[in-house]
């Protein structure tokens, strides 16, 4: 198999940074009417004006991006985060996959995939092992609404490439 690459998702990005620019441009057009206000009311609208600010600068970032956010080869997944370096993950070490999502009042708002490993080394306190033991051995997770792919493709040759990549070790 060849390797295949993911980009971001243009068009997500353009809908996060008219969003953001309009909360932006909606707070320093009420600026003057905020001062007469509660100092809880001042000091969240400046903390949603730096959360949408940032939510700018993140979304122009994506979409300039000229490299892939996911790359996968027959040997290993590389996500390439747009803030972080990379990470390297072995199809030997990994056990599986699988989806989950957040949802606001029944509707869907993010989907990621997460990577089950077979050895996980990550140090978890008590309360999440006995709170989420589903996640004892997820890791690592690839964040698949900001990629040009469906959620269920991905898992789809994301499986088919572990699959194959399991066949290649029982071979040797």
């Amino acid at each position: 198999m060849n390797e295949i690459h993911f980009y971001s998702s243009k068009i997500k990005s353009i809908i996060l940074l008219i969003i953001s620019f309009g909360f932006v441009y909606f707070f320093i057009y009420s600026y003057e009417e905020l001062t007469y206000k509660s100092y809880f009311i001042i000091m969240m609208s400046h903390f949603v004006f730096i959360i949408f600010s940032f939510g700018i600068i993140y979304s122009m970032i994506l979409i300039f991006r000229r490299k892939p956010l996911l790359t996968i080869n027959e040997n290993e997944i590389i996500i390439f985060y747009p803030l972080r370096k990379k990470v390297l993950i072995p199809f030997e070490d990994i056990g599986g996959f699988f989806i989950s999502s957040s949802s606001y009042r029944g509707i869907k708002t993010s989907h990621q995939i997460n990577i089950v490993m077979k050895n996980a080394k990550l140090k978890k306190n008590k309360i999440v092992k006995t709170i989420f033991p589903q996640f004892e051995n997820m890791q690592y997770a690839i964040q698949s609404d900001l990629l040009n792919v469906k959620t269920k493709k991905l898992i789809i040759i994301l499986n088919s490439y572990l699959k194959n990549s399991n066949t290649n070790i029982v071979e040797k």
